[in-house]
């Protein structure tokens, strides 16, 4: 009896399937290259579409409602309701159009297109309440449904799959090159070729997957998940040179595919999408899926020309639609090599360097929309056989690329370039709802440029020789790092610790909300409060944070991001007893000395000695950086804070009951041109910290020793722990002939 059930369902479904007609989209609307032209028109806030043109009954596959090509303002909700013939505006408790994702610039009318056009109401009216940004000029309404492809659109044909790294790569080859005749492909040439079809006969290629196979007769249940531009999508655009300083006449200047000014004359090279592969070839299309769940899909790739995709019953076949699954699982994307060079440094003697380029395609949780980004390495060559080295994590800089990062400011045995901030102000995050039409209450802020750097560290842990215990984090906002003492052993930056104050912060802050007013982020904070670093290190003070060095860079006047608000942040790690060193002031004056050459030598897993009230340290004063990062009434031109303090990090222990290191005064390096510290001898505290055994209780009582190595004398004394169960040896004498300082517990 079960058999004969599924005998007629089949029979059912066989003959629903027969009676389907071809697959169809179309727009409705006033623009000139919309199909069903003069269908539209508004009435105050009603838009009305003229749907006469679909008899009752037709199967709705989907309805696209494109309405305001961007927004300025994300303070209000888009609020667009689909009325009934009767009504002229939404009745309370209504559900308003959703914005589709994962781009969230188009709503989904589907539901109201099919209720439409079920009843036989012969329009389809929408109440748009709040819809700041409408462009009723450019409004249409697309629609798929079944119909006759009197004129089928061209079919691309060799579509293919590779999954690696829990990402699918579709490539396939377009319907049409108008690359052809170019003997170089360029941007200005794209340019030539492309701009004019914009406006006047526009290409995209959609791609569908589903759990079944695709065919045309069951396109319409497959999800429409992209919609790839034409020509574009298989060129790395992002790696033409940015210019700073551009000459038209060489070509050089914006372009409308990529932004920055950029070299437009130079070669854009394909892309490569996994290893061991040749660049795409051109007249190439690709599209690239994160993946969040196991499983097999088939996938199928339709063009539309103006928006019109006409797919005949024999309109898919195995050149576009696949015939067997993608086996798929999910898995943290990897950047793909595109290409790489070989660096020579100036003294023969010297290995060189190796310096690759990659490409990162990526979606939530490490972008807001689909994105794809620049990452760079450069690896020392001719390292020894299991050994390992430092990872020097570089942030970057305004305008810079990650490729000339790498080349140009190298350090460590590998340095790993992310790409700069194109969508996170100043690397403290982004809210979700930015370059879409979402608004500020539909979202969170999110750290989207920290979590592709860690996740990228986490990727050279895994690519290339270095310890992972040795992880520098370099940039001029990278104080985000002191959050993340279980990746980073040391963290260089600027010492701009508190984003309520200056005015670049201010001029990023929509970025963060409603400005002045914050967003929640993703952790639930506000995000004024979570960008105010000197205030979480002052509420966290037992958080063992990596070794920090404060260097100005170029940005270095009053009321920006520079000085004026630096001492706020020394002054919480001062009193937090935290491990660091600091340079403030000076355009450009580098780092301190111990800033300079202890990063190279400091490791995660193990302690560092916090110095404090060092009697060599300069007064950085309350920042009144006149004459050029100059002297106020009370503070030095150019003040260090720790920054001829130094240890070995070879020697130290770390016990339960017992804590040793070997602190001095740098004494110079004639070889490096390096002066040593201005005297022999200084007096400062120091607080054992990142401890990996030693472990007082806050009331314990201890015993020290000081004892230089030059002479053999030694001084010692007692201390109690705090009520952090932080023990700190105040008033040490130490030397440039270095002095070995030993902490134990005090007997009873």
């Amino acid at each position: 009896m079960r058999n004969n059930s599924l005998a007629a369902l089949a029979a059912v479904a066989c003959a629903a399937a027969a009676a389907r007609g071809d697959f169809l989209a179309e727009v409705w609307g006033n623009r000139a290259m919309c199909h069903h032209q003069g269908t539209f028109r508004v009435d105050g806030q009603v838009a009305q579409f003229d749907l006469s043109a679909l008899a009752q009954g037709t199967a709705i596959h989907r309805a696209v409602l494109r309405a305001m090509p961007r927004r300025s303002d994300y303070r209000a909700t888009i609020e667009i309701y689909p009325l009934a013939p009767d009504q002229d505006e939404a009745p309370p408790g209504a559900k308003m159009l959703a914005l589709r994702p994962p781009w969230y610039n188009t709503f989904d009318a589907t539901d109201a297109v099919r209720s439409c056009v079920a009843k036989g109401e012969g329009a389809l009216r929408l109440h748009m309440k709040v819809a700041p940004g409408w462009r009723p000029e450019e409004t249409t309404l697309e629609v798929a449904y079944d119909g006759t492809a009197k004129d089928p659109t061209p079919a691309v044909t060799r579509l293919r799959a590779v999954h690696h790294d829990g990402q699918t790569f579709l490539t396939w080859k377009e319907h049409e090159d108008i690359l052809a005749d170019c003997e170089a492909v360029t941007l200005e040439n794209i340019e030539k070729k492309l701009l004019p079809l914009r406006g006047n006969r526009e290409v995209a290629y959609r791609v569908y997957a589903s759990d079944a196979p695709i065919t045309a007769q069951s396109l319409g249940q497959a999800a429409l998940i992209a919609e790839v531009p034409f020509v574009v999508s298989m060129y790395y655009l992002d790696s033409v040179r940015t210019i700073e300083h551009p000459n038209r006449e060489r070509g050089e200047g914006p372009s409308p595919l990529v932004g920055g000014a950029r070299a437009r004359r130079d070669p854009v090279p394909p892309y490569v999408i996994a290893k061991g592969e040749e660049p795409l070839p051109r007249g190439s299309g690709l599209y690239v899926r994160t993946i969040t769940r196991p499983g097999k899909t088939y996938y199928a790739v339709v063009t539309a020309l103006n928006g019109r995709e006409a797919v005949g019953r024999d309109g898919l076949s195995a050149a576009n639609s696949l015939r067997d699954p993608v086996a798929e699982q999910p898995a943290p994307p990897i950047p793909v090599l595109q290409s790489y060079q070989e660096m020579k440094h100036h003294d023969k003697a010297h290995p060189g360097w190796t310096i690759s380029t990659y490409n990162y395609w990526l979606e939530f949780p490490y972008a807001n929309v689909p994105r794809q980004l620049a990452v760079a390495t450069r690896q020392l060559r001719g390292l020894p056989p299991g050994e390992r080295g430092e990872l020097c994590v570089n942030l970057g800089s305004y305008g810079s690329q990650p490729a000339f990062i790498a080349r140009e400011r190298g350090g460590g045995t590998v340095t790993l370039c992310p790409p700069w901030d194109q969508d996170d102000s100043i690397l403290q995050g982004r809210h979700e709802c930015l370059d879409t039409l979402r608004s500020y209450d539909q979202g969170v802020v999110h750290n989207w440029a920290q979590r592709r750097t860690l996740a990228l560290v986490e990727w050279a842990k895994r690519e290339f020789p270095v310890d992972p215990n040795h992880v520098t984090l370099v940039g001029q906002f990278a104080l985000w790092g002191l959050r993340h003492p279980e990746v980073f052993a040391t963290v260089i930056s600027d010492a701009y610790g508190n984003f309520n104050k200056g005015r670049e912060a201010q001029k990023h802050g929509f970025s963060w909300g409603p400005y002045p007013l914050g967003s929640k982020n993703w952790l639930g904070i506000d995000q004024w409060d979570h960008m105010n670093v000197c205030k979480w290190i002052r509420d966290n003070p037992k958080v063992e944070l990596p070794y920090l060095v404060l260097r100005p860079t170029g940005a270095s006047h009053v009321g920006d991001i520079g000085p004026w608000a630096w001492p706020e942040l020394y002054r919480a790690l001062h009193d937090t007893k935290r491990a660091f060193t600091a340079r403030h002031g000076g355009v450009w004056s580098g780092a301190p000395l111990a800033g300079t050459l202890m990063p190279d030598k400091i490791r995660r897993n193990q302690s560092l000695p916090a110095f404090a009230n060092c009697s060599l340290d300069g007064m950085p004063g309350d920042g009144d950086m006149s004459n050029n990062g100059g002297v106020g009434a009370d503070c030095d031109v150019v003040a260090d804070l720790n920054g001829w303090l130094l240890w070995d990090t070879d020697t130290i222990v770390d016990e339960p009951d017992r804590w040793e290191i070997t602190a001095y005064l740098y004494a110079g390096d004639p070889k490096q041109g390096r002066p040593g510290a201005p005297a022999d001898t200084c007096t400062a505290d120091l607080t054992p910290r990142r401890c990996q055994k030693f472990a007082p209780m806050p009331g314990q009582a201890f015993q020290w020793t000081n004892t230089s190595l030059a002479d053999n004398q030694a001084t010692a004394g007692k201390a109690t722990a705090d009520h952090w169960g932080l023990v700190t040896l105040r008033n040490l004498t130490i030397t440039k002939g270095k002095n070995r300082i030993v902490v134990s517990r005090a007997s009873r």
